[in-house]
């Protein structure tokens, strides 16, 4: 087994998302025009069609394997009253995407643009009839403007403008509202649908209502190709003249997806992906890429009727060549912590040798508890890392070497220590390492069951320091050094602690995994006599109680030592 420490950049995945809308042809007259159209895309012909009112109705068929269409409806213009600035009303312009529900069979449309009313008489004796829509579902008449009225003399209505209609085999209807007629508010004609249009589909997108150019009434429509699921880009990484794209399939499409393509230069060109996939991860390798080289990424699922997704959002890596495994990797127990040691890699990469991170997990043994992270971020020069420990636990760790640019190298295989060492408390004094201090004006004699405030430092950051009375040892009790190392404690003098001088002594372990102890004479006074006071028992304390990689399961994390500072991406 092996751990690869990734890099920050590596580790900081993004969220994914689309980059552009989409794009296809619809051919209205022969000219092609670019429309846009939700999430689907298409390199085939597009299938539509236009119609002007040409005083009937025409069929339009859309084969199976298609999703949506996207529709343009502008009802008729009123025609115009008698007398001076009486012109008919505009008709209602309607847009909206509808989706198809069976897309196995093919779905047919009647499209019938409505009829502009009649302008009155110029005399005011006759009012303007009112357009018609020529659906033969029509029976009644619903979809026709209205016709204008005269009063006999010298004012007269215009025809109402009649509406444009679409209706589908799949019981959809879509309606314009045609204009009202020009004139006297008693004599114009009204126009079909009185100002509101209509939709009825099973799903659409949101309907845009507008006023139509004038005229007769028009329609136009495009039909879209079922798409694929958009994928999820988790990830990019550089590799040896390639990249790693690491991506999760869609679950929202209307076309089985039979492949994936990516984009170096945002969506200019795209390219067929090889994929495979690896533990229920999608995984794609774009090869011939130059080593030193950033290539920005975004990739697509392709259907095999041509369709495609949108694009992810783009991710960013360097082509590169990674420095070798370092060998020789030891870990080795010491009381209450473990040293991780290694030697340089002998592979040149890309660029030069920056640092090491060492990366671990500890594992309680026979209990349920446990972690993963990051242990150490060394520089080049320091191939060295202590971290606090706990008996009973097993730790395992990888040593990965990180060049200038922060890019992972080859991870080392995983080494595993479990034989952590307890720290007994000394039988007598043990030779010091350094001071306990007490407070400034705090010093003299101390009486049993008063306290003691001490300070102290040296200790391996995040480990347990052991608090000790002598002569006879009597543990007072743990504390955990700061993440510098020190320690800031207040110990209860025992009740029983006989008359005379004794030592304060505060065990633990330094930044290099030794042992390492600090000493405060004190003089006590009022106690019992003799040497007597509480007996040591010979129990062992543990230093430190909770350390390292175990701390990580209660919410802590790892300590490290010759931490290298790394620029933040």
């Amino acid at each position: 087994m092996q751990l690869a420490a990734p890099s920050r950049r590596a580790l900081g995945l993004a969220a994914v998302g689309a980059i552009a809308t989409s794009t296809t042809l619809l051919s209205l007259g022969g000219v092609a025009q670019a429309i846009t159209m939700g999430a689907v895309e298409t390199t085939t012909p597009t299938f539509g069609v236009s119609y002007d009112y040409d005083g009937g109705t025409d069929t339009w068929t859309v084969p199976a394997g298609y999703c949506a269409v996207d529709w343009h409806l502008e009802g008729a213009q009123g025609g115009a009253g008698s007398g001076v600035g009486e012109d008919g009303g505009l008709g209602g312009s309607l847009d909206i995407t509808t989706y198809i529900d069976d897309t196995t069979v093919a779905t047919t449309f009647t499209m019938a643009p409505g009829q502009a009313g009649s302008d009155a008489s110029s005399d005011g004796l006759t009012g303007g009839a009112g357009g018609l829509n020529h659906l033969a579902a029509d029976v009644d008449g619903d979809y026709d403007g209205g016709d204008g009225w005269s009063d006999d003399d010298t004012i007269a209505g215009g025809g109402g403008g009649a509406a444009s209609t679409v209706t589908g085999s799949d019981d959809s209807e879509l309606i314009a509202f045609g204009g009202n007629g020009g004139g006297d508010a008693d004599y114009y004609g009204y126009g079909a649908w009185n100002d509101s249009n209509y939709v009825y589909a099973t799903t659409s997108e949101p309907q845009t209502d507008g006023v139509a150019d004038g005229g007769d009434g028009f329609i136009s429509a495009t039909a879209y190709l079922c798409a694929p699921a958009e994928p999820t880009l988790d990830w990019l990484e550089g590799d040896d003249g390639k990249l790693i794209v690491h991506f999760s399939e869609g679950e929202f499409g209307d076309a089985p997806t039979t492949g994936y393509q990516y984009t170096l230069d945002n969506g200019t060109t795209w390219t067929t992906l090889t994929t495979s996939t690896v533990d229920g991860e999608v995984v794609g390798t774009i090869s011939g890429r130059t080593n030193g080289t950033t290539y920005t990424v975004a990739i697509r699922s392709i259907a095999a009727n041509g369709a495609h997704s949108e694009a992810t959002d783009p991710e960013t890596a360097m082509a590169y060549k990674r420095i070798g495994v370092p060998p020789n990797v030891v870990a080795t127990a010491g009381p209450s912590s473990i040293v991780i040691t290694w030697d340089a890699p002998t592979t040149a990469g890309t660029y030069p040798l920056a640092g090491y991170i060492v990366g671990g997990s500890a594992r309680e043994i026979n209990g349920p508890n446990g972690a993963d992270g990051i242990a150490c971020e060394t520089a080049a020069d320091v191939r060295r890392c202590v971290v606090t420990a706990e008996p009973g636990w097993s730790y395992s760790f990888s040593v990965t070497s990180v060049d200038t640019e922060d890019n992972p190298g080859f991870g080392s295989a995983m080494v595993t220590v479990s034989d952590v060492q307890r720290s007994s408390v000394p039988a007598t004094v043990p030779t010091k390492d350094g001071d306990l201090v007490r407070p400034a004006g705090q010093s003299g004699s101390v009486a049993p069951g008063s306290t003691v405030r001490v300070t102290g430092g040296g200790y391996l950051p995040g480990s347990t320091v052991t608090l000790i009375a002598y002569s006879t040892p009597q543990v007072l009790t743990t504390t955990v050094a700061d993440g510098s190392g020190n320690i800031d404690v207040t110990v209860t003098v025992p009740a029983g602690l006989a008359a005379g001088n004794h030592t304060l002594v505060a065990a633990g372990v330094d930044a290099q995994g030794n042992t390492h102890y600090l000493t405060l004479p004190i003089t006590v006074t009022g106690g019992t006599t003799g040497s007597g006071g509480l007996a040591y028992t010979g129990a062992d304390i543990a230093v430190p109680a909770i350390g390292g990689l175990a701390a990580l399961a209660i919410g802590g994390g790892f300590v490290l030592a010759g931490r290298r500072k790394r620029t933040a991406e």
